[in-house]
């Protein structure tokens, strides 16, 4: 008799998971009412609720947890996972991981962004994946995917220099988006955009540049950039420069530079685009990259600076580019903008932040030794 009793108990129990699992399985899948990311109601809730033990109920979840559908966190409770995860035996779930996207670090501004956001992480409990895409958004998409898989609590995206930037990007914050996965922008922002962001004062550092250039007689000046919104930032404060000091802007040539991500390639480009420019005795370059390329450039074309060409570049560029010469820059808090993500996308995770927000921080104006004082 007890023999009897005991398994018509335990086929009871198993129709009872089968019955949790399929309406928590509806509720995330068909009514959608637990979205990705959202933390399922608390366990004595749903024992009230399907009227069970404990233990039935735990062993319902953990069933759900193995098929990839819900992730527990120790000290918080249980969550949906992401859609990609649903259904995949033994799948990874979510931990506390962070992704970034960034261009590379080969230069300081990678170098430092990075070890700015894994010092907060790791202050934080957190890790760091790191994805490098060379501006090549086919390779951005692929680690879109594996971070998504990895099951990543959020991604700070350096946002990829493409041609159609502005649709490419958006399309990336999106794709996040439909995974509930929250993302932070550091240095550069996507216009019409409510995602949070972590910049610098751009306008108001290439006033600050372009004004000393001015004061120092420059009058007619080459800018070096791209199309993006950060540069365009920036060149909107070398035209106000220029209109407060009563120079025409016409002075300015903007030379737009599309990066190939091969500085010998591009130094040749640059250096052919250079020398067919006359009168212009001073070069603003709009980030370190291509700091770097115009300062091989002039070496290509046997200009020297300050003698024959007066310079400035955001970001001091590796200092085996410059033979010691001390150059007149824009250095940007890098480590600080690093950090300043880490907290912002730590805050989202945990909830201590709810509506996107927008940090400035402020860059530094430099004076070295590349700009040089005309004569009228």
């Amino acid at each position: 008799m007890n023999e009897g009793t005991n398994n018509v108990d335990a086929s009871d129990r198993i129709l009872r998971y089968s019955e949790i699992i399929h309406k928590i399985k509806h509720e995330i899948i068909d009514k959608k009412t637990w979205a990705p990311g959202r933390k399922i109601p608390a366990e004595r809730d749903l024992l009230e609720e399907f009227k069970v033990s404990r233990n039935t109920i735990r062993r319902a979840l953990s069933i759900l947890i193995q098929e990839g559908y819900l992730y527990s966190e120790v000290g918080r409770g249980t969550f949906v996972n992401s859609k990609i995860l649903w259904g995949k035996k033994n799948s990874i779930n979510k931990s506390k991981i962070v992704g970034i996207i960034i261009t590379d670090v080969k230069f300081n501004f990678g170098k430092k962004i990075i070890r700015g956001l894994e010092d907060y992480l790791h202050l934080r409990g957190y890790s760091l994946i790191l994805c490098q895409d060379h501006s090549n958004i086919r390779k951005t998409y692929t680690y879109v995917n594996t971070l998504i898989e990895h099951g990543i609590k959020g991604v700070i995206l350096d946002p990829v220099l493409t041609e159609d930037y502005l649709k490419d990007n958006k399309a990336l914050v999106n794709k996040f988006d439909e995974e509930d996965i929250p993302v932070v922008l550091i240095d550069r922002q996507i216009s019409e955009s409510n995602t949070n962001a972590i910049v610098t004062n751009n306008a108001e550092i290439s006033f600050q540049a372009t004004e000393y250039l001015l004061q120092n007689k420059h009058r007619k000046i080459i800018v070096i950039g791209d199309k993006t919104q950060v540069f365009l930032e920036r060149l909107k404060g070398i035209e106000e420069a220029f209109n407060k000091n009563g120079v025409p802007f016409s002075n300015c040539y903007n030379i737009v530079l599309a990066s190939h991500d091969d500085i010998n390639k591009d130094t040749k480009i640059l250096a052919s685009m250079i020398s067919k420019l006359k009168g212009y005795s001073a070069v603003f370059s709009l980030n370190e990259y291509f700091g770097a390329v115009t300062f091989r450039a002039f070496s290509r074309l046997k200009m020297r600076v300050p003698q024959d060409i007066s310079f400035i570049t955001f970001d001091h560029p590796e200092e085996s580019f410059f033979h010691g010469t001390e150059i007149t820059c824009i250095e940007q808090p890098l480590i600080k903008m690093g950090n300043a993500a880490g907290k912002a996308i730590v805050d989202i995770i945990e909830k201590k932040q709810q509506t996107p927000s927008r940090k400035v921080i402020k860059s530094k104006f430099i004076i070295g030794k590349s700009v040089l004082l005309l004569q009228n």
